[in-house]
């Protein structure tokens, strides 16, 4: 019998760790990486895990807890690495440490849970050193690894709306704040909601109409162009492998 972690143990421990990633300097004007931006990440991989049934993809128990771990574990590595140039493999670490010290338990499937928060990252580990599948202690099935990390690094990609840089924080931090920082922040605010859409077989991203703010799309744009990702999407007939942007005009309740 496979044995699977505890979404809710692996919630309480990382919400923990999360807490204290904007708690140094260097990390103050990053943009969200703490508790809701894994909550967000997880929304997005629950939109995907639906795709996925609706497709005949029809992920198994498996990989959709590895998805779902995943949502709370792939920042964590930022409490050690908060200028972010590695924090994918830090995540990797911290795991490593919090299993060791017995505070999580990731069951059968931690060595798969590790490869997809490595992945995650472009200074991670690279797709093509990923196997397509592997087996785990206690099934009598595989795992689509492969599957499970391209399908993460678009459901990360995706948490770039107004809410991943509150404007309360802003307006506190606006001062301290590097140029580059507050440019990024208020490009941000333009972006009001990302959806998988099944039906459209799309990202459809909405944004106010006439912010320019499409430059606040080039990772996630660049992710669902990047031919291993995107091979991969289409080998497994995952449906959702292009976008689209619809404009909404900016409020305007003035009166005539």
């Amino acid at each position: 019998m496979v044995v699977l972690p505890d979404i809710r143990d692996i919630k309480n421990v990382s919400s923990i760790i999360l807490a204290h990633v904007h708690s140094f300097n260097s990390m103050w004007f990053f943009t969200n990486h703490g508790v809701s931006h894994s909550s967000s990440v997880e929304n997005y991989v629950e939109q995907i895990i639906k795709i996925c049934d609706l497709c005949g993809i029809e992920l198994n128990d498996a990989e959709k807890a590895i998805l779902r771990c995943a949502c709370w574990l792939h920042d964590i590595g930022r409490i050690r690495e908060q200028n972010g140039l590695n924090h994918a493999l830090e995540s990797v670490n911290v795991i490593r440490i919090l299993c060791d010290k017995g505070h999580l338990n990731l069951g059968a499937i931690k060595d798969e849970i590790e490869y997809v928060v490595s992945a995650h990252s472009s200074k991670g580990l690279p797709l093509a050193n990923v196997e397509m599948e592997r087996p785990i202690s206690g099934a009598n099935y595989n795992v689509r690894l492969k599957l499970l990390c391209a399908l993460f690094k678009i459901a990360d990609e995706c948490d770039i709306d107004r809410l991943r840089a509150p404007k309360s924080v802003y307006d506190v931090l606006e001062d301290l704040m590097p140029e580059s920082s507050r440019f990024h922040w208020v490009r941000t605010w333009n972006v009001i909601r990302v959806v998988l859409s099944y039906e459209e077989r799309k990202i459809i991203i909405h944004i106010v109409e006439g912010s320019h703010e499409e430059d606040i799309l080039e990772s996630l744009t660049k992710t669902l162009k990047d031919e291993r990702i995107k091979q991969v999407l289409v080998q497994y007939k995952f449906p959702v492998v292009d976008y689209c942007i619809q404009y909404h005009p900016p409020v305007d309740i003035s009166q005539d």
